[in-house]
C-alpha cells in the first residue's frame, strides 16, 4: 500500500481494502463453510461503507469506476462467491458489471484432495491445532467445488491474473508446499498465470518498490489499469447505442460454453510444450500480420493422438494473453450435439456477439429470425449469423476464429466450403482449424486455395514437446544416464504419438526395479492398434465374471453415450448394478480405455479408442456391439424415466442425476436400437414417409403370429434380420 500510489500508471486509481476474521480458532464458531457470509459482509461494505480517509466521510460509489480485485489465498474464494452473488442479487449486479479484472494470490481453485489443501492454509493461518475443523473441511470442500464450478460459467468476461508460490512454507518443524501450481491455477482461456518466488505467505508481502515480487505485481496492475480506462472509453462511446442485455448462448440455443472443452485439453497441456508453434514463419504471420487486410486461413494437420486439440488450446491461451479477440470451438466426436456445422456456426456466433458490439446490434436485430436456429439448416445459420450479421460489417481490427477437430464433424466438407464465401468479406478474419489429413479434408482445401489464402503446417509429434513430456512426468528416480536412454527409446517408439507416450510413461512409472522396466518395455507393444488390444485384454482378463461385465459395461456406455456423462449420472444409471466407487470401477475394470475431467465428466481417453472398440473386421470383433449397448442405454432410460417414485423425487429436488440425460436422449438410442426400430415401419400408414421409406421391405421379412386366449390376444413378432 506504501508503494501503489506512488506509481504514475496506477496514482489516479483509488486503492480500498477490505479485510476479514481469517482467525478460525476452535470454538470460535467459525467454519470453512462461512464464506458466503464474508462474501456477503464484502458485498454490503462495498455497497454501504463510508471512507473513513474521506473529509467529509461520504459513500466511495463504488462501481462508478472499473474494479480491479487484488485477492489472496482464502480471500480470492470470498470474492468469487461475492461476484456469485452480486450478479443474481439486484442490488449489487450493476456493481458487480463494473469487475473488469481479479488477481489471484495464491488462492486453491481446485484438485483432487481440496480439503488436505485447505487444511494446509488452516495450519498457517491460525495458532493451535486445526485438527478438530478437518470433518468440517471433507463436508465445506464440496461446497467449494461448487463454488469453483458455477464461476467458471460467469467468468469468461474478466481478465484473471493467478499467480502461484513455489517455494515450502514452515509448518511446524516442516517445510510443506501448501498450495500446488495446478490448485492455484484456474485454466480459463487468456488466464495469465505467472510463479513468483515466495511461499504462502510472502506472495503478498513485499519487501520494497525493488523487489522483483512487487514488480511482478505492480507490472500486471499496470496493465490492468489501463485496459480498463480504455474499456470505460469505449462504454462512453457506445452508450447512445445500447444493446438490450441479451444471452447469445440462450437465444443461439448454445446448449454448453466452450470453455468446458478448452479446460478439458489445456489441462493436458505442460508448461514448455507446443512453444516451437511460436517461431513457426506460418503462424507468426497468421497471427501478427496486420496489414494483410482480408480473411486467411492456417490448417494444422496431423495423425490421430498427435496433439492437435492440446495444440489448439495453447493457440487459444496464446491469443488470449496477447488481448486478441479469440473465438473457439472444440468439434467433440463422442458428442453428438458438438458435432453438426450448425452447433459450431452458432458458438462461434454467440462468442463474437460478447466481443464486437456492432455484431451483437446486428443480431439484435435479428432476433426474431435467429430464435428458431437450433434445428435449422447449417446453411440457413451461416446465412442469418455471418452473411447478413457480420459479413456487412466494417471492422479494421483482426478476428480470430479456432475451429478444432473438423475430421470429427458430421460433415467436415461442408465446413471448409463455407470458408470459401470469406472472400466476399473485407473483415481481417483469422481462420485456425486443425484435422487429420483425409482425402475429403485435402480435396475441399485445394478448393478454397482458390478463393483465400491458406497456409499448412503438418505436425507429427514435436520431439521437443515429447522430450518435455517425459522429462516432466516419468518420476523415476535413478541414474540419469539411463534414465536418458531410456527416454530416447520411449521417444523412437512412439512414432510421434503422443497417446501411445502418454500410456507407455504410465506404465513405466509403476516399475520398481531396472528389469521391471526392461520387461514393461518388451511387453509394450508398437502403435496404437496393438496397444487397445493389449487394454482391451486388461478389461478381460478380470478374475469375476460380473467385474469383467461390469467393465464392459461401462465402456458401452460411454462409448455409445450421446454425450459424455458426469460421473454422478454414469452412477446412476448403474445403480441396478450395486456399485460402491465408480472412480474405483473405473480405475480399476476399463483398462485405462475411460478418463475423467476436471468438471467430472467421463470420456474416452482418446476418439480413436472409440473407434477402436466399435470398428470390429474381419480379424477381431468388435469389442462394443453398437445395437445392443443402444438397446441397453435405452432400457435404462426408460426405467429411469418411468420410475413411479420420479415426480416425488423431482418436487423434493432428490431425482436421479440420469434423468436429465434420459429425458434428452431415449429417443435416439430408441432410434439406434434397430430390435424395436425395424419394427415399427410396416404399422405405420401405408401414406407416411416412415412406411414409404422402408415399410415394404421389413414388413416382407416379419412374421406375425397370434394366440388366442379368454381376454388377452398374445402377438408374436420375428424378422430374421433382428437381433436381440
Amino acid at each position: 500500500m506504501a508503494f501503489l500510489p506512488l506509481e504514475p500508471e496506477i496514482r489516479d486509481a483509488r486503492i480500498l481494502t477490505f479485510g476479514y476474521n481469517a482467525n478460525f480458532r476452535p470454538g470460535s464458531g467459525k467454519n470453512i463453510m462461512s464464506i458466503l457470509d464474508f462474501a456477503k459482509d464484502l458485498l454490503f461494505d462495498m455497497k454501504y461503507a463510508i471512507d473513513g480517509d474521506s473529509a467529509s466521510d461520504q459513500n466511495p460509489k463504488i462501481g462508478d469506476r472499473p474494479i480491479v480485485f487484488v485477492v489472496h489465498s482464502m480471500g480470492g474464494l470470498i470474492v468469487k462467491e461475492a461476484y456469485i452473488q452480486g450478479q443474481n442479487d439486484p442490488a449489487y449486479v450493476d456493481m458487480m458489471k463494473a469487475v473488469s479484472s481479479i488477481v489471484f494470490l495464491s488462492t486453491p481453485h481446485r484438485g483432487t484432495s481440496l480439503a488436505e489443501t485447505l487444511n494446509r492454509i488452516l495450519h498457517v493461518s491460525i495458532v493451535g491445532n486445526p485438527m478438530q475443523f478437518i470433518a468440517e473441511l471433507a463436508a465445506g470442500s464440496q461446497s467449494l467445488e461448487k463454488l469453483n464450478e458455477q464461476f467458471r460459467h460467469i467468468a469468461p468476461k474478466l481478465q484473471i491474473v493467478s499467480f502461484y508460490e513455489t517455494r515450502p512454507t514452515a509448518i511446524a518443524k516442516a517445510q510443506v508446499m501448501v498450495l500446488e501450481k495446478d490448485s492455484s491455477i484456474l485454466g480459463y482461456p487468456g488466464e495469465i498465470s505467472r510463479p513468483l518466488d515466495a511461499d504462502h505467505h510472502g506472495v503478498c508481502k513485499f519487501d520494497g518498490p525493488n523487489d522483483p515480487k512487487y514488480i511482478a505485481v505492480r507490472n500486471v496492475l499496470k496493465s490492468l489499469v489501463g485496459k480498463s480506462e480504455q474499456s470505460a472509453i469505449r462504454d462512453e462511446v457506445e452508450h447512445d447505442n445500447p444493446v438490450d442485455h441479451i444471452d447469445f448462448e440462450v437465444l443461439l440455443s448454445v446448449h454448453e460454453t466452450p470453455e468446458n472443452d478448452f479446460n478439458f485439453f489445456h489441462d493436458r497441456w505442460l508448461p514448455g510444450t507446443c512453444e516451437w508453434l511460436l517461431s513457426r514463419t506460418e503462424f507468426s504471420e497468421w497471427m501478427e500480420d496486420h496489414l494483410y487486410p482480408k480473411p486467411r486461413v492456417l490448417w494444422i494437420h496431423g495423425s490421430p493422438a498427435s496433439g492437435k486439440s492440446i495444440l489448439s488450446s495453447f493457440v487459444v491461451d496464446q491469443l488470449g494473453q496477447r488481448n486478441l479477440p479469440c473465438h473457439f470451438f472444440f468439434i467433440r466426436f463422442l458428442d453428438q450435439r458438438k458435432r453438426s456445422t450448425s452447433m459450431v456456426l452458432r458458438a462461434l456466433a454467440s462468442q463474437l456477439a460478447d466481443s464486437i458490439p456492432a455484431y451483437a446490434r446486428n443480431l439484435h436485430r435479428l432476433e426474431a429470425d435467429v430464435a428458431d436456429l437450433q434445428n435449422a439448416d447449417h446453411k440457413r445459420v451461416w446465412r442469418l449469423l455471418f452473411k447478413q450479421a457480420l459479413f456487412q460489417l466494417t471492422l479494421s481490427s483482426r478476428v480470430f476464429l479456432i475451429i478444432d477437430g473438423v475430421d470429427e464433424a458430421d460433415s467436415p466438407a461442408s465446413i471448409i466450403r463455407l470458408l470459401a464465401e470469406l472472400s466476399r468479406t473485407s473483415i481481417p478474419l483469422r481462420i485456425l482449424f486443425t484435422s487429420r489429413k483425409t482425402h475429403e479434408i485435402s480435396s475441399a482445401v485445394a478448393r478454397l486455395e482458390k478463393q483465400l489464402r491458406v497456409d499448412k503446417i503438418h505436425i507429427e509429434g514435436n520431439q521437443d514437446d515429447f522430450k518435455s513430456y517425459v522429462s516432466q512426468e516419468m518420476t523415476l528416480a535413478g541414474d540419469g544416464i539411463y534414465l536418458e536412454d531410456l527416454s530416447s527409446k520411449l521417444l523412437d517408439r512412439a512414432k510421434g504419438n503422443f497417446l501411445w507416450l502418454n500410456l507407455a510413461v504410465q506404465e513405466i512409472n509403476s516399475c520398481y526395479t531396472i528389469q521391471g522396466i526392461e520387461d514393461a518395455m518388451e511387453r509394450l507393444p508398437s502403435g496404437m492398434e496393438a496397444i487397445y488390444g493389449r487394454m482391451c485384454l486388461s478389461v478381460q482378463s478380470q478374475v469375476l465374471e460380473k467385474d469383467r461385465q461390469l467393465g464392459q459395461d461401462i465402456l458401452g456406455l460411454i462409448t455409445c453415450a450421446q454425450r459424455p456423462m458426469t460421473l454422478e449420472e454414469l452412477s446412476d444409471a448403474l445403480s441396478d448394478t450395486g456399485i460402491l466407487d465408480i472412480h474405483r470401477i473405473i480405475g480399476d475394470l476399463c483398462g485405462g480405455f475411460v478418463t475423467v475431467d476436471y468438471e467430472n465428466r467421463v470420456t474416452m481417453v482418446h476418439e480413436t479408442a472409440c473407434e477402436y472398440l466399435i470398428g470390429g473386421d474381419g480379424d477381431r470383433p468388435a469389442v462394443v456391439d453398437e445395437v445392443a449397448t443402444n438397446y441397453q442405454l435405452l432400457q435404462r432410460c426408460i426405467a429411469c424415466l418411468t420410475n413411479p417414485m420420479l415426480r416425488g423425487q423431482i418436487h423434493r429436488k432428490q431425482e436421479s442425476a440420469f434423468v436429465g440425460y434420459a429425458s434428452e436422449a431415449w429417443f435416439i438410442h430408441f432410434a439406434q436400437s434397430a430390435s424395436i426400430y425395424k419394427l415399427i415401419p410396416p404399422f405405420c400408414p401405408r401414406t407416411s414417409s416412415i412406411y414409404q421409406n422402408s415399410g415394404d421391405k421389413e414388413g416382407s421379412e416379419l412374421r406375425v403370429s397370434a394366440t388366442a386366449g379368454r381376454t388377452w390376444t398374445t402377438v408374436s413378432l420375428d424378422s430374421p434380420s433382428i437381433k436381440g
